[in-house]
């Protein structure tokens, strides 16, 4: 279990590895992620992620000072894959980036993995009240600033009219998820194959266009006066 001391502070930078220890470190954040799953991060300790990961305990700790840094860098890491599955498609119009960005997002967000993750967060929140900062800012909200910046660029460009883009990105995140997270923490099974999952991203992309349409520019039509004059000249 970590110190209060160890709890107290923010998860350090790991430390930078060389190619002969790559593999240790990727089999340690591996185990790290199989046991924060199926145990829960209060029930896993150090030593059970040594022996998973068929590494010693000395060398976790050469790599990771604590289990609250440990579970950090695994977040950090997901978060990287992440963002490669987002930067994988061509950007092209408003309407395709939102499509591609909404399916990837509903995939991460669903996952097994990310319901567990939160599952156990929620659980462990009093005894480690960072846990959930550390997943909330390393993972949703990188997507969501990722999501905003993007459509601040929009606006700029006038393919979108976004006053508040950081407002924006959290309603698109409602419209996209809807009740599907919720079900999913409260053990409610989710039947979300390609072809429905699609229609749900459709669905809240084509009520954000909507809401969030540039406005139109229209010339005023003359009156029958100035139409006269405009004429004569």
């Amino acid at each position: 279990m970590a110190t209060l001391s160890e709890r107290g502070r923010r998860p350090r930078t790991v430390r930078p590895i060389g190619n002969a220890s790559q593999r240790k470190v990727e089999r340690i954040i591996e185990a790290a992620q199989r046991l924060f799953v199926t145990s829960g991060f209060g029930e896993t300790t150090m030593e059970a992620i040594a022996l998973e990961a068929n590494v010693g305990k000395a060398t976790v700790y050469a790599h990771f000072g604590s289990k609250i840094d440990l579970f950090a860098a695994m977040i950090r890491l997901e978060s990287q894959e992440n963002f490669a599955a987002l930067s994988s498609a061509t950007p092209g119009s408003v309407q395709d980036d939102l499509l591609h960005f909404g399916c990837v997002t509903l995939d991460l967000l669903l996952a097994p993995s990310s319901v567990a993750y939160l599952r156990s967060i929620a659980s462990e929140s009093r005894r480690w009240p960072e846990l959930g900062q550390i997943f909330f800012e390393t993972g949703p909200e990188h997507l969501m600033r990722h999501l905003a910046d993007y459509l601040q660029s929009a606006d700029v460009a006038g393919t979108l009219r976004i006053p508040d883009a950081r407002l924006a990105s959290c309603q698109f995140f409602g419209l996209l998820v809807g009740d599907l997270h919720l079900r999913s923490l409260v053990g409610l099974s989710i039947d979300l194959p390609e072809e429905p999952r699609d229609r749900v991203v459709r669905a809240a992309v084509e009520a954000f266009l909507k809401i969030y349409a540039p406005v139109a520019t229209t010339v005023p039509a003359k009156t029958p006066r100035a139409a006269r004059k405009a004429a004569r000249r």
